[in-house]
């Protein structure tokens, strides 16, 4: 058995494949079309960056083109829409979060001030009855003279 290295019929380029070819009952190889028996290497062992087949030999058919990121999938751009979204709810979160603290704090002083009111406006009272005692009992020694 042998290998047949193929290339492509009009580009002549090495299709990175070979096939292997079994002789035939007379014990003859026949080669595929548009392959070589010639495995795509240099004379010194090195391999071509682009072999292309070439009046009966491989040549070297240019240079290696440059590598592109690849492109991202429909999975890999819903996983990452769906984590941008997750963390936008995640910040709204932590912000109605925030304002809710505010908020609750913001009722807490109100509390407190009204509460301090409520205490003044009771000494405020009592203050005022002390003073009417005062003023009654005051009227009382007067007119008991």
């Amino acid at each position: 058995m042998k290998e047949a290295h193929l290339y492509g019929a009009e580009t002549k380029r090495y299709l990175y494949d070979w096939i292997t070819v079994y002789p035939d009952e007379h014990g003859n190889y026949e080669l595929p079309e548009n392959s070589t028996w010639e495995r795509p290497i240099r004379e010194d062992g090195s391999a071509f960056i682009l072999p292309v087949f070439v009046d009966g030999e491989w040549q070297e058919g240019g240079v290696a083109p440059e590598p592109t990121p690849p492109q991202p999938s429909d999975e890999d751009l819903l996983g990452q829409a769906l984590a941008e979204e997750k963390m936008k709810s995640l910040e709204l979160q932590q912000s109605t979060d925030e304002l809710g603290r505010q908020l609750a704090e913001e009722k807490l002083k109100n509390l407190a001030k009204d509460e301090i009111l409520q205490q003044q406006e009771l000494s405020i009272q009592a203050i005022g009855q002390e003073l009417t005692l005062m003023k009654y009992d005051k009227l009382i020694s007067e007119g008991s003279k």
